[in-house]
């Protein structure tokens, strides 16, 4: 489990690739159900290989750029460029390991961003909703 647990971590992708001709043999099956009861507990989305597709290929629409960058911070902006409206968006931005505090705003509408993570050397932005054509923008400022 200790696999699972790193990629678990990372916010990776976790594949259990399953072959009713392999793992259909007894002895494999308290395994088999030992993963699925360990990954239930941490919250994992598990799926068929046709929904990770759509997921993916609506993600594959949402495009982030970098407009302006100092040693205090960064503004970018995050776009939906697909078909499809995209739902629960994690945005990573890496900041410096010496960062006391950190800002999160939207410049557009002036306001302060309440719904993001502190984790260490990144800040990761969480976007609910996206809708097709619809641009958001972020400013991330730090002080050291």
């Amino acid at each position: 489990m200790r696999d699972i647990d790193s990629i678990f971590r990372r916010g990776g992708l976790y594949i259990v690739n399953l072959h009713s001709q392999i793992l259909a043999v007894s002895e494999y099956l308290p395994v088999l159900a030992d993963v699925v009861r360990y990954t239930n507990q941490l919250e994992t989305w598990t799926v068929n290989a046709a929904a990770m597709h759509d997921w993916w290929l609506r993600r594959d629409g949402i495009r982030k750029e970098v407009h302006e960058r100092n040693t205090l911070g960064v503004r970018f902006s995050t776009g939906n460029f697909g078909r499809s409206v995209v739902e629960d968006i994690a945005i990573n931005v890496w900041i410096p390991d010496n960062a006391r505090t950190v800002r999160v705003e939207s410049p557009a509408g002036g306001r302060r961003v309440l719904d993001f993570i502190r984790d260490r050397n990144k800040v990761i932005i969480r976007i609910p909703r996206l809708a097709p054509g619809e641009t958001l923008e972020y400013d991330v400022q730090w002080r050291e």
